[in-house]
């Protein structure tokens, strides 16, 4: 295998057993018409991004595919001392991709612009890339995700949303999985991902104790993911004693407590029970609704142990200093 020779300059480097296998990979769809085939050796205009050798490694891995190759824009001089010159200022890595599975092509197709000089190039490559071009949100990424049966990195997800009736939406006609009429219930898809990740049976427990207390209406309910976190964290740590104690007990008491007061911002304990890292608050709003669990049995004679050793050791001296406070003692 010989070496890989570019022509646009890559960031990174693309391993010869992994370049061996992407020049052998499937071509789908069609190369369509109308587009000028402009010489292999034109390069990237200088203030286009580099494009990235792990993400053409990725992209290429399931194939090439004319359909997502569109057309590069490629911009032709036409005054100054550069009169003439071709540079790609939109579409660095397709043409890479492309140089990679057709390395004996002397041409790549593309839609060629007529600019007067490089400082027109280089303002049109901010109209396309700086101000016109939005990024794609998660919520977008995971629909489509679904929509084209690319479900390696998102099945867990899949199957929980699936078995639980709620959807991550961006409108009521654009959500997933689109196998549930009329959603009633729609999670971000970061919400859903780290719900995956606490544990899907777990999560699916926690999704239906939040469904059966919020909501009465048959407006879309949005999930709070912290909240619903918290229900999922609370009994994975805690399955000791809902192996003992039903969740049922748990859950109902989680829907009397919604039916006097559903405001979301009450259930987080964002001020009484902090957290010191984004990615774990639901840690601290468990904290708060496991302490007023525990006094609820602790009423009706049901044994349980109240200090929640699972959270980190900066959260647990919040706690303990706010217990102290309070002439408190769970240990």
């Amino acid at each position: 295998m010989r070496e890989l020779n570019l022509h646009i300059q890559i960031k990174g480097k693309i391993p010869l057993s992994t370049l061996t296998q992407l020049l052998h990979t499937d071509v789908h769809g069609k190369k369509s018409g109308g587009q000028e085939e402009v010489p292999i050796e034109v390069e990237n205009f200088k203030g286009n991004r580099l494009p990235n050798a792990n993400d053409i490694s990725k992209y290429l891995k399931t194939g090439f595919n004319w359909g997502l190759y569109g057309s590069p824009l490629v911009a032709r001089i036409e005054e100054g001392p550069e009169k003439g010159k071709l540079v790609v200022y939109d579409g660095g890595h397709r043409k890479a991709m492309y140089e990679i599975r057709f390395p004996d092509l002397k041409t790549f197709p593309a839609t060629v612009i007529d600019v007067k000089d490089m400082q027109e190039v280089a303002r049109l490559f901010h109209r396309i890339n700086g101000t016109a071009s939005k990024k794609v949100n998660n919520e977008t990424r995971f629909i489509n995700q679904f929509l084209g049966d690319e479900f390696d990195d998102i099945g867990d997800e899949i199957d929980l949303l699936e078995n639980t009736d709620v959807v991550v939406m961006q409108s009521e006609t654009s959500y997933a999985p689109d196998t549930i009429p009329h959603p009633k219930w729609k999670i971000t898809s970061s919400a859903i991902s780290q719900l995956c990740k606490i544990g899907k049976s777990e999560a699916e427990e926690a999704l239906n104790i939040y469904k059966k207390s919020f909501g009465s209406n048959n407006t879309v309910h949005n999930i709070t993911g912290q909240i619903v976190k918290a229900f999922a964290h609370i009994i994975k740590v805690e399955k000791t004693h809902f192996e003992n104690n039903s969740t049922d007990h748990f859950s109902n008491w989680i829907k009397r407590l919604a039916d006097v007061d559903s405001t979301i911002s009450s259930w987080l304990y964002k001020i009484e029970f902090p957290h010191d890292r984004m990615e774990r608050r639901h840690q601290g709003t468990a904290c708060g609704i496991w302490k007023k669990y525990c006094h609820q049995c602790i009423k009706h004679g049901v044994p349980v142990k109240q200090r929640p050793n699972w959270l980190s050791s900066n959260v647990l001296k919040v706690y303990d200093d706010y217990n102290k406070s309070r002439g408190n003692n769970d240990e």
